[in-house]
This record gives structure tokens, C-alpha cells and sequence, in this order.
């Protein structure tokens, strides 16, 4: 047996074992919502298509089966990055009325970017402007500092896409020594 391969299924069947973790969070929780994405069905089925198809390989020295394999988690691959969305919790955030500026902005007294540019051009205005921030930022007490939350999630994913770039990387060159 190639040890390159062997070390390829090693790295496929842990990526395949988180990527059934994510998919078992995952599917429980749309599955109370009603809906299931058929794109995290066929990233799964290709990953797992190319497993067995890999497992041949490595049993049976076939080098057909190991560039079918390596294609099947190429495309694999491609779907998982565009699964990417689903799994991550926040997308970019807008500002919305009465959203962090407006609030800064009605402490400081402006309640339109109007009377914001206004004091920007006026530089008495400007200079209350300044005045004021900094009186209002003093009068404040120190935030205290925050830890940024756990999310054991992300490891979860980090680490199967981790795996899967390993598992490209060993079953390449794996096949090319093969070939």
C-alpha cells in the first residue's frame, strides 16, 4: 500500500466524520423548519462517492479509480464552498434606523448627516463638535472587556475544511506517484 494514500484516507474519513457532525447539526435544525438544502445533500454524496471510490483505489491499486476519486472531491469541494453561506451564523450587517451612528450621532445632538456635514465644514462647529465627543467619551465609564464568544461550531468547520484541503493534497500526489 502507498503510504501518501493511506494517509489521504486517513484525512478523508476524519473530514468525512466532521462533515457528519456539521450535517447532522445542521439537517436537525431544518428539519424543525421544514427544509433540508439539497446542496448539503450533494456535497456529502460526492464526498462520499469519492471515498469508496478512493477506498478502491487503495485496495485495488487502480489509478482510474484514484482520478475519479480526486475528481469527485474536486467537485465536491467546489460545492462545499458554496454550502459556505449556510453554515455561517452572520452576514455583513447594515446600519439601520436607529442603529449604533444614529444613536452616536443623537447623543452628540445632530439627528441628520446634514447637520453632521454642516459641523464638518464650520470649523466653530467643528470644534463643538470635538469638544462635545470628547466630553461625552469622558463621562463614560471604561467598558469592561468583553471575551468574544465561544463557537465551538467554527472549529467544527475549520477543521473539516482543514481536512478536505489535506485530502486533495495527499490523494494528488498519492495518484501522480501512482501513475
Amino acid at each position: 500500500m502507498n503510504a501518501v494514500g493511506v494517509a489521504a484516507l486517513a484525512s478523508w474519513l476524519a473530514g468525512e466524520a466532521f462533515g457528519a457532525i456539521m450535517f447532522y447539526s445542521r439537517s436537525r435544525r431544518r428539519r424543525q423548519r421544514g427544509k433540508i438544502p439539497r446542496r448539503l445533500h450533494g456535497h456529502a454524496m460526492l464526498g462520499c462517492c469519492g471515498l469508496l471510490s478512493w477506498i478502491g483505489f487503495v485496495l485495488g491499486k487502480s489509478v482510474g479509480l484514484a482520478w475519479l476519486a480526486i475528481g469527485l472531491l474536486v467537485a465536491a469541494l467546489g460545492v462545499g464552498i458554496s454550502t459556505l453561506r449556510l453554515w455561517t451564523r452572520y452576514s455583513a450587517r447594515r446600519l439601520e434606523a436607529g442603529g449604533p451612528r444614529q444613536r452616536y450621532h443623537a447623543t452628540l445632538g445632530i439627528t441628520t448627516d446634514e447637520m453632521l456635514a454642516r459641523a464638518v465644514e464650520d470649523e466653530a462647529l467643528t470644534t463643538k463638535l470635538v469638544d462635545d465627543l470628547v466630553a461625552s467619551l469622558l463621562a463614560r465609564p471604561d467598558p469592561a472587556i468583553r471575551r468574544p464568544p465561544r463557537r465551538p461550531g467554527a472549529v467544527v468547520h475549520t477543521v473539516h475544511g482543514m481536512l478536505a484541503m489535506s485530502t486533495v493534497l495527499f490523494a494528488f500526489l498519492a495518484a501522480v506517484s501512482a501513475s
